[in-house]
């Protein structure tokens, strides 16, 4: 139920690709999109703090393997402490902009022409390419 009664869509839920973190992400990334010690230090205590609180705020862990990715947060390159963070076979890093960019289905023919923040903080303000297709197709 609605806040106001019954929801009710001629748009059926579109259907799951299955699409996991490993089929997006990219070979050969920068040493910049990995964390550093006292990077990730902040970002558990982050999390301590606000668990300690009882909310569930801070960083989250997934493995590429197994894993969707978390929503993409309006987050600039530097503040990624909410962000999908993952583990590779060693360290943790962040999504790259190409990675962000893939998971919202901007096709990878589509140059950007901003700098990374606003890659970020336009993929995490955006709605999924796929999705908005999906939808727009019922309007007529």
């Amino acid at each position: 139920d609605g806040l106001f009664g019954k929801l009710f869509s001629d748009i059926p839920q579109p259907d799951d690709k299955g699409i996991t973190l490993k089929d997006i992400l990219e070979e050969n990334v920068d040493e910049k999109y990995f964390l550093s010690k006292k990077g990730l230090s902040g970002m558990l205590n982050h999390k301590e703090r606000h668990a300690s609180k009882g909310n569930g705020f801070g960083v989250q862990f997934i493995t590429p393997e197994s894993q969707k990715s978390n929503t993409i947060l309006q987050r600039g390159y530097k503040d990624c402490k909410d962000n999908a963070l993952f583990l590779s076979p060693e360290r943790i890093r962040r999504l790259t902009p190409t990675e962000a960019s893939r998971l919202q289905t901007v096709p990878s023919w589509y140059k950007w022409i901003v700098s990374e923040t606003q890659q970020y903080r336009m993929l995490g303000n955006g709605w999924n390419i796929k999705t908005i297709m999906h939808i727009l197709k019922y309007l007529l």
